[in-house]
């Protein structure tokens, strides 16, 4: 059995040592129209819960003149005995007006509410009679002795006691009748109440919020704590009928849980179950905590330094992260992770050309729920460009005498080609590292040009100085 089934809903105070009014009650509604005693003496007025409570609306006596004659100076104390015959109908009054509903509410609502009044003193009064008359909606406090009272109201239904609005009203019958008393139910509301089944010894209730979200204003409302400890926690409020809301419990180190619609409950936002307020009724759920998120880390999006061109390396910049928090990195061409790039800088190759790069930073802590950030993605990567230095020609420019270019330092891994060259005309088949000058060539100057490729990069050609003019 659940053990929100197994609540008082008079109200629950539980492994807290907090008590509480609760909004709803569990009491026998009052018939249609009834003569009602007002409740046994008490030490104390009775207050409603912050969901249900509003400033008291003070009420002057009625401006109809009473044919009761003026009161003594001195107020009859209520401990003392009450005059009887002609005396005590001289010495009271009577308390009387309207009890006004929302239209939508049904004739057992309005037969569910009892009226009762206080005076100043906070000790009900014994001898006083009420009649509440659920279909014309009025009531009449009668027999009553002059002073100043509190009218109390409340709908009294199996499900939970609702309060008017205001709920106390304090009316000044010191001197006559008062009858325009006016018990307000017109602007309807429904209940919400929350079991969350906790078995999590490392939770204190005091921190853990309950809060319900309108679907529609996204306006936010905390859930008053009634009780609970290990086991269950429960809270309540009160909200105008026909709103629908998420509920979420979440704690002070960011766990949060959602109500899904079932018992277990979600730590996904998305699959959270809106729940519509109904009229004078309580919405009730039940989710468990066990299904709570752990808190996830402190991050910041990364950033890529560097431009984004084959050969050229780029860099991650993590931002702030939680203190503590392991960091590791994948990088990824348009949204494809390269393999084995999973350092904090990239250098693109050939395969990456004309692709958009991309880092994502994973952070991980023990106790929290690991969280990746991904960088805004760079450019296109562009073509690289190879070093090329200008060769030069080491030998004697003599006939027979054998030249050979010297290409210099290129960029790694680039694959050279060589083209000789007499003055500024190409030696058909003259394509190797180094050439012979032979009596076709006397007299020319001699040139090489080398040509590096690479893939990814741009191919670039540089040439050498001319030699002197061939020797014979």
């Amino acid at each position: 059995m659940s053990l929100f089934s197994r609540l008082s809903r008079a109200g629950v105070a539980v492994g807290l040592g907090v008590s509480a009014v609760l909004v709803a009650g569990v009491v026998a509604a009052a018939p249609a129209t009834a003569d009602v005693s007002t409740p046994p003496p008490s030490t104390a007025t009775p207050v409603p819960t912050a969901t249900g409570a509003v400033a008291p609306v003070t009420v002057a006596p009625s401006a109809t003149p009473s044919s009761s004659p003026a009161p003594t100076s001195e107020p009859l104390p209520t401990s003392a005995p009450l005059p009887t015959g002609d005396a005590a109908a001289a010495k009271t009054v009577t308390i009387s007006g309207r009890v006004v509903f929302d239209k939508r509410t049904t004739t057992a609502q309005r037969a569910a509410v009892v009226v009762s009044a206080t005076p100043a003193g906070g000790v009900p009064v014994p001898d006083a009679k009420v009649k509440y008359d659920a279909k014309a909606g009025t009531f009449r406090i009668s027999d009553v002795p002059r002073g100043t009272y509190s009218v109390f109201s409340r709908m009294e239904l199996a499900d939970g006691w609702f309060a008017p609005t205001p709920y106390e009203i304090v009316v000044d019958a010191t001197t006559k009748n008062v009858s325009d008393v006016t018990i307000d139910y017109s602007a309807a509301r429904g209940g919400l109440a929350t079991e969350l089944l906790m078995f999590d010894e490392s939770v204190l209730v005091r921190k853990l919020r309950v809060v319900a979200t309108d679907v529609s204003t996204k306006a936010e409302t905390e859930l008053d704590l009634i009780g609970g400890g290990l086991g269950g926690v429960y809270n309540e409020t009160i909200l105008p009928t026909g709103t629908k809301v998420t509920v979420r419990a979440q704690y002070t180190d960011g766990r949060v849980v959602y109500y899904d619609g079932t018992a277990k409950g979600t730590s996904d936002p998305a699959r959270a179950v809106a729940v519509s307020i109904g009229m004078w009724s309580f919405t009730r759920l039940t989710f468990d905590w066990a299904a709570a998120a752990a808190p996830k880390l402190a991050s910041s999006t990364p950033t890529v330094s560097g431009t984004a061109r084959v050969g050229r390396a780029l860099t991650a910049t993590t931002g702030v992260w939680a203190r503590g928090a392991t960091l590791t990195y994948q990088w990824s061409a348009d949204g494809v992770a390269v393999r084995g790039a999973t350092a904090t800088s990239f250098t693109p190759g050939a395969a990456q050309k004309g692709k958009a790069i991309t880092v994502t930073v994973t952070g991980k802590l023990a106790g929290y729920t690991s969280v990746s950030r991904t960088s805004k993605p760079t450019s296109a990567v562009a073509a690289g460009i190879l070093t090329a230095p200008t060769p030069t020609i080491r030998g004697t420019a003599r006939v027979g005498t054998t030249l050979t270019a010297v290409p210099g330092t290129w960029t790694s891994g680039t694959t050279l080609s060589y083209q000789w060259f007499a003055n500024g005309t190409k030696i058909r088949g003259a394509t190797s590292v180094s050439f012979t000058p032979t009596t076709a060539q006397r007299g020319a100057k001699l040139t090489v040009a080398v040509t590096g490729t690479k893939a990814g990069y741009a191919s670039k050609t540089a040439t050498s100085k001319a030699t002197t003019a061939v020797a014979r």
